[in-house]
């Protein structure tokens, strides 16, 4: 059976043209043709003209559709073909500045980025080497969010940014709040880190110990910031939860590597 043609329409074809186009007046036909012919070139021979027709009559006939750094970097001189990137970050001033780096490398091309902030030393921390204290977690994370704020005023697509914190972290307080401010980390989406332990605790009402580099910063009922996330997700829409103790066990990769946070979508 031949399947007819897919034309977009609509609020479809309004998506197509303003995220995916190569120029205003490309149609989605052109554009499967960009696509397949791009791909194919992964090909070697002959077989490469046989797979950019076969890969586009199923973009053509609708039975597939690509991620929308694909449609929209294929043919183009620079351009991402990842849609999510989760990155690290680590406690020292180069890991900071290589972490704006690449924020701005991968949001520049319309890439989604996850970041865990929990190596990140906590507020107020003394600073040995410089005899300052630290400014935190939630203080990156604003970084962050202010290099994706200037790269959407200079007229790229808005960025896509979550951000992670570990329910024990010391600044976990601070970063419950943030978003209770409307401005504050407003291209990112943020999530509490928990595991089954955290679970257990809210249950038993047990306490949580906020600590870091093995110094006790204080205590905090599990129940308590259980019932303020919930609260400030009412609120606000964040932060989240994300079990990442229930992803490690779905983890298929666990014996080689270890996850540290979601990327926006989640899949990663």
């Amino acid at each position: 059976m031949t399947l007819p043609e897919y034309k977009p329409s609509g609020f479809a074809l309004q998506i197509f043209r303003d995220r995916y186009t190569i120029h205003d007046q490309e149609t989605f036909s052109e554009a499967t043709l960009r696509l397949a012919e791009y791909i194919s070139n992964a090909e070697q021979g002959a077989s490469r003209k046989e797979y950019s027709r076969r890969f586009r009559d199923i973009l053509l006939t609708n039975r597939f559709s690509a991620g929308g750094r694909i449609w929209r970097g294929a043919g183009r001189k620079k351009s991402a073909m990842t849609n999510c990137f989760v990155l690290p970050v680590d406690d020292s001033r180069e890991a900071w500045g290589e972490l704006l780096k690449n924020v701005t490398i991968i949001s520049g091309l319309g890439g989604g980025i996850g970041i865990s902030f929990g190596k990140i030393r906590p507020r107020g921390t003394k600073i040995q080497g410089t005899g300052g204290v630290a400014t935190g977690a939630v203080s990156l994370m604003k970084m962050v969010d202010a290099i994706c704020n200037e790269l959407r005023e200079g007229g790229g697509r808005r960025s896509a940014l979550s951000f992670g914190l570990p329910y024990n972290h010391p600044d976990i307080e601070e970063f419950l709040h943030v978003k209770l401010d409307k401005h504050e980390l407003s291209n990112a989406n943020i999530s509490v880190l928990i595991d089954n332990e955290f679970l257990d605790l809210v249950k038993s009402d047990g306490d949580i110990l906020l600590a870091w580099a093995g110094q006790k910063i204080k205590t905090v009922k599990a129940k308590w910031m259980y019932d303020k996330i919930v609260e400030n997700s009412l609120i606000s829409g964040d932060p989240g939860f994300l079990n990442m103790g229930f992803a490690e066990e779905m983890n298929n990769l666990s014996y080689c590597r270890k996850l540290s946070c979601a990327n926006p979508c989640g899949e990663q």
